[in-house]
């Protein structure tokens, strides 16, 4: 930092005596606002998705200001993204694998399509074998099955009940998408996750540590508890956001589930600080990416797991695109709901 603000003095002109403090104040300012330019940046991709991402390890702002709180939570080699994409509400879907197929590259799920999209991760599936659900039945031949209904294939997995009550449903017109879990925010609320055995990772037993007998729950939330890359996505006034927080694949520079809605709670509220705002968490670690579909070429903007690995096989994608028409009367069609 001290190199940093001695070069750009060196190519002030030499101030009098009593103005070099103002220069040193001045130097310091420009320091600062390169910093947060390195830190922070936001673009357009084209006219109609902003994409932003904040580098983690940076402080800025005044203690206790939104930008300050907000970069505090996203640690040193961790990325978060966002894409914005204007008017997107009523241009949401999903695209998945049908009965009885396998989980498919992102790439894959899109086939022929020409339209230019924003893609991301969509909801939990059964990615392994080990796997089970509630009554201890296991589900190693049940590989791609999506936790709860979506729009793309009849067969699906109940939610364990003992986390149905987080779930929540990213609808369109009344049709189910997709179901996920936990719902960050409720109509402009944040809500709390947990923090009871359920949501560990580790317990404790007879004064040991102890791996949660539920951590292979297919669709349970023991791993809300640990660092993690996440995603989620956002519906605030017209608009849909798509959220990510990566890693390279080190989980320990990750955030815990409170973490992540602390964070989509700072980004996902429109400039209104809408009352319509809602968020829903997505499949995490390797399954996390974030794209743009143009010209029939996927590409990445964001994605979990170590960064030379391809993009993992998933049951579904959720796609967007920004709208033609006027939706300032008709901006609720793509909602989420707790089911």
């Amino acid at each position: 930092m001290y190199l940093l603000i001695q070069m750009i003095c060196s190519k002030l002109p030499t101030p009098p005596i009593q103005n070099s403090l103002e220069n040193i104040i001045t130097c310091q300012s420009i320091v600062r606002r390169w910093l947060i330019i390195k830190k922070i940046s936001i673009s357009r991709l084209n006219n109609n998705f902003i994409k932003t991402t904040i580098v983690g390890g940076c402080k800025i702002g005044a203690q206790g200001s939104k930008i300050n709180e907000l970069c505090s939570r996203i640690r040193l080699g961790a990325i978060y993204t966002r894409i914005t994409i204007l008017g997107g509400r009523n241009c949401v879907n999903v695209i998945g694998i049908n009965d009885n197929e396998l989980p498919k590259q992102p790439g894959l799920h899109l086939n022929s399509m020409s339209d230019t999209v924003a893609v991301m991760t969509g909801g939990f599936f059964v990615h392994k074998k080990g796997l089970m659900m509630s009554s201890g039945t296991l589900l190693d031949d049940s590989i791609g099955m999506p936790i709860g209904k979506t729009n793309h294939r009849n067969e699906y997995l109940p939610i364990p009940k003992d986390y149905r009550s987080l779930y929540g449903s990213l609808e369109k017109k009344g049709e189910v998408l997709l179901q996920c879990a936990p719902v960050l925010i409720y109509e402009g609320q944040s809500i709390k996750v947990p923090e009871n055995d359920l949501f560990r990772y580790r317990v404790t037993v007879n004064n040991q540590k102890k791996t949660n007998p539920n951590n292979n729950l297919a669709g349970g939330l023991t791993h809300s508890s640990d660092f993690n890359e996440r995603a989620a996505i956002s519906l605030s006034d017209l608009n849909v956001s798509m959220h990510t927080l990566t890693t390279g694949g080190d989980r320990s520079l990750g955030v815990s589930m409170s973490t992540w809605k602390e964070i989509i709670s700072f980004t996902a509220k429109s400039k209104n600080n809408s009352s319509n705002t809602c968020a829903l968490n997505l499949d995490g670690g390797e399954s996390v990416f974030l794209s743009i579909h143009e010209n029939g070429d996927l590409k990445t903007i964001s994605k979990g797991g170590a960064s030379e690995d391809n993009l993992r096989s998933v049951a579904n994608i959720i796609i967007c695109k920004p709208s033609a028409e006027d939706l300032s009367q008709n901006h609720n069609c793509t909602s989420i709901t707790f089911i």
